[in-house]
């Protein structure tokens, strides 16, 4: 790792901070949920044996609550491929705010209502609802990063943010419920206000936000006010995020389940880490006015 690479790991803008920190705690919950969840279904749902001899009536009533919560979690890749066609629509029309605080609020939900349920009905279509969680999981984490490199000089200042101004004059950035950019997790384009093109990586490689052309159609260069980073970089910090929720649930849940002697700690461990999420959510930066929180 080059110096430079590091010490741009090392110091991450404040505004990436606090959305990495929602976004781990976002995903060790929804994580711990997904790779437990046909386990919890069958010894806690249908009380099963995984260790029972084959086709005993606890082996066989585990490997039902095996398919069963196999179903679940189709259903919630059927409900995020739903939410992430439209997920463009619904932050146009509600903002990004709302949208992850409503997302994760109701997975949360769902999974408390898994953790107390013995309906298995109910318990598979709350599996289903905790797909509108992993679409937005997926996609607004990078729609924002994206944003902030659009603002660089408002979002990624190396002073105070309520200082900067830019030709004697405060700029202000979209508003929060149309001016983001539209971004897919592999890159491609990616748009900001009026649907001008700020960023482009056919192969979601690294890149830098354009500023606005100098004369003779020249970018100039960018002030030493706030950080020279690449969006890609920030890109890679919110994957290693992801990676990182696979990795934390393996190693706690076991000993968590076997000091209780229960599989519904798996569950409740989602829930723990919802209500996290929820409350860091709250310290993202949105748009202009979070700077000042």
């Amino acid at each position: 790792m080059t110096p430079a690479l590091y010490r741009s790991y090392c110091h991450v803008p404040a505004v990436m901070r606090r959305l990495c920190a929602a976004q781990l705690c976002s995903w060790v919950a929804v994580m711990s949920f997904i790779l437990f969840y046909t386990d919890f279904v069958g010894e806690g749902l249908y009380q099963g044996e995984p260790s029972a001899p084959p086709g005993t009536a606890a082996r066989l009533r585990y490997d039902e609550g095996i398919r069963m919560g196999s179903l679940g979690l189709f259903l919630q890749c059927a409900t995020s491929t739903f939410f992430s066609l439209v997920m463009s629509r619904l932050v146009r029309r509600l903002g990004s705010r709302w949208v992850y605080l409503s997302s994760m609020a109701s997975f949360t939900l769902s999974a408390a209502v898994i953790c107390v349920s013995n309906s298995v009905l109910l318990v598979t279509l709350m599996s289903a609802l905790t797909g509108y969680a992993y679409a937005t999981l997926q996609t607004l984490p990078y729609t924002l990063t994206c944003h902030y490199h659009k603002e660089k000089e408002l979002y990624m200042a190396k002073r105070n943010p309520k200082s900067v101004h830019t030709s004697g004059v405060k700029r202000d950035p979209p508003h929060g419920t149309a001016g983001y950019a539209e971004a897919g997790l592999n890159g491609h384009a990616y748009f900001g206000p009026g649907g001008s093109d700020f960023y482009t990586s056919p192969s979601g490689q690294s890149g830098s936000s354009k500023g606005p052309a100098g004369p003779g159609g020249a970018a100039p260069e960018e002030g030493g006010g706030f950080e020279k980073r690449g969006v890609g970089l920030d890109f890679a910090i919110l994957d290693s995020t992801f990676l990182l929720s696979q990795v934390f649930p393996t190693l706690f849940m076991g000993l968590i389940v076997q000091l209780v002697q229960s599989v519904t700690a798996y569950m409740a461990c989602s829930v723990v880490f919802g209500c996290l999420a929820v409350g860091l959510a709250n310290r993202i930066v949105f748009e202009q006015r979070d700077l000042k929180t």
